[in-house]
């Protein structure tokens, strides 16, 4: 005790320095879902809004290069009138629709209610009406592998072939619990039409 007695201490200072941490995972390279969950009804490309339309969550499913899935909010329920034209897949990675039997898609008689450049796509448990072409696939036109399952068409109307559902040359659809309602065509497939070396599976 008698050596510290007389002794003064001091604080020195340091030079800055950067603590090292491990995280358990890496996130840098995960990709980003929240624009996949449509939060409003509205068919608008609007980013500082806050809201994503199902219009903006395609394109947010697209960018990721990743296979995607699209949902709604819990409550949000009703139509989508769509005032942009038709909802374009091109989603070589694959993307789902899940509707969870609360939306409609109502392309208001002026246009289809999507128009799949590429696949696969699934659309679930979602309704398509008032959808118009004036040649193929009045609510749906794909040129991608499609799956419907719990899906309804209706009112639906194409100036040749498929009024509901119009499937391209090389591709494959599958159709599961799904009902087609009140959808004319002016030549052929007033509900389905697919092309040859198209295929189908309907249960």
């Amino acid at each position: 005790m008698s050596l510290l007695k007389n002794r003064r201490f001091q604080l020195e200072n340091l030079e800055e320095r950067t603590l090292l941490t491990a995280a358990p995972w890496s996130t840098a390279d995960e990709p980003d879902y929240s624009g996949l969950v449509v939060t409003t009804l509205e068919d608008v490309v609007d980013a500082s809004d806050h809201y994503t339309s199902i219009r903006e969550a395609i394109a947010n499913a697209e960018s990721l290069g990743a296979d995607a899935a699209i949902t709604f909010a819990k409550g949000l329920s009703g139509k989508i009138t769509l005032t942009g034209g038709a909802l374009q897949i091109d989603s070589a990675y694959g993307l789902s629709i899940d509707g969870d039997n609360r939306v409609v898609i109502d392309a208001g008689g002026e246009d289809r209610g999507f128009e799949i450049l590429s696949g696969p796509v699934t659309l679930t448990n979602l309704e398509v009406t008032g959808g118009f072409h004036t040649r193929q696939g009045g609510a749906i036109s794909s040129s991608g592998d499609l799956t419907l399952d719990g899906v309804t068409v209706r009112d639906s109307y194409s100036g040749k072939f498929g009024s509901a559902v119009y499937i391209a040359r090389g591709t494959h659809l599958t159709v599961v619990d799904s009902t087609f309602v009140n959808n004319s065509s002016k030549t052929h497939g007033g509900g389905l039409y697919v092309e040859k070396t198209a295929s189908a599976d309907i249960s």
